[in-house]
């Protein structure tokens, strides 16, 4: 038991979540659609315990793509990330990523084809870029799904990624995630757990089976 008398281990299984399919763009307008027809099926689920979402790539190579990619949502999201990171200065984002560009409504459709991906600055801003766009992630699903299901848990997906743990950590209900984080609200512990549980820890893994025994299914 936590200090707050609170269980510290707790069920988790993927199957006992309702998974929210996120195939196409993050950001598109068509996210709180995708999230309700989750909630259409999860809520005919008596023994649901909450909501997930499909694993998804965030290492280096995502932010790649989205630099290749057309005018889309998340090229969108990523040049205005660049914009606030320069002070909407072009001619340092010029600079420092070694391109040639008249303006960030050029970099839209630029694909970046000459970029060395391998300079300090660009490294720095790609981690940076996705922890934000995690964070905006979780918290975009967590207030579409407050809205069509509330009351319903929202865990995240499987994560390896202190950085991208840490940017979800505020909007789900649940982090899954190999180590643990002080500041996610409750935790499934992927990992080795620690020699002493931190209270926000709700499962292990190796351990959720016999657990599953003897807590209840979390209220929706």
């Amino acid at each position: 038991m936590s200090p707050a008398n609170l269980p510290v281990a707790w069920r988790y299984g993927r199957a006992d979540l309702e998974t929210i399919d996120l195939s196409g763009d993050l950001f598109d307008e068509q996210l709180v659609a995708v999230v309700e027809k989750s909630v259409q099926a999860g809520r005919q689920r008596a023994a649901l315990v909450g909501y997930t979402w499909t694993p998804s790539d965030w290492s280096r190579a995502r932010v790649a793509a989205i630099r290749r990619s057309g005018e889309s949502a998340s090229k969108q999201h990523y040049v205005g990330f660049l914009k606030e990171r320069y002070a909407y200065s072009i001619e340092r984002v010029n600079e420092l990523y070694g391109i040639e560009s008249t303006s960030f409504t050029d970099l839209l459709t630029d694909n970046f084809a000459k970029l060395e991906s391998s300079r300090p600055a660009i490294v720095t801003d790609d981690g940076d870029f996705l922890a934000e766009l995690a964070g905006r992630l979780a918290e975009s699903i967590a207030l579409a799904l407050r809205s069509a299901h509330p009351g319903a848990l929202l865990f995240t997906e499987p994560l390896n990624s202190e950085a991208i743990a840490a940017a979800m950590a505020p909007h789900a209900d649940v982090l899954v995630s190999q180590q643990p984080l002080s500041t996610a609200k409750a935790q499934v512990l992927l990992g080795d757990p620690p020699a002493v549980l931190a209270p926000n820890v709700v499962g292990l893994r190796g351990q959720i089976e016999p657990l599953a025994r003897l807590l209840p299914t979390p209220s929706k």
